[in-house]
């Protein structure tokens, strides 16, 4: 089952093991409860939705 971007459930997961820190700034992710500042967001390197790779997929802050 995909999430409300159409990343599958298995890449998420692996994205989310992966990406422990901001791309772009290197920020530890904390939870939306702790601060919705540095809560993990996700991003495509290259700015395409339709390219769902682990290659262009991240999470940033």
């Amino acid at each position: 089952m995909a999430n409300n971007w159409n990343i599958s459930s298995s890449l998420e997961k692996e994205i989310r093991e992966r990406d422990k820190f901001c791309v772009y700034c290197g920020t530890e992710f904390t939870s939306t409860k702790v601060s919705k500042k540095t809560a993990a967001s996700w991003e495509h390197i290259i700015n395409d939705a339709k390219i769902i790779t682990r290659e262009n997929i991240a999470l940033c802050c």
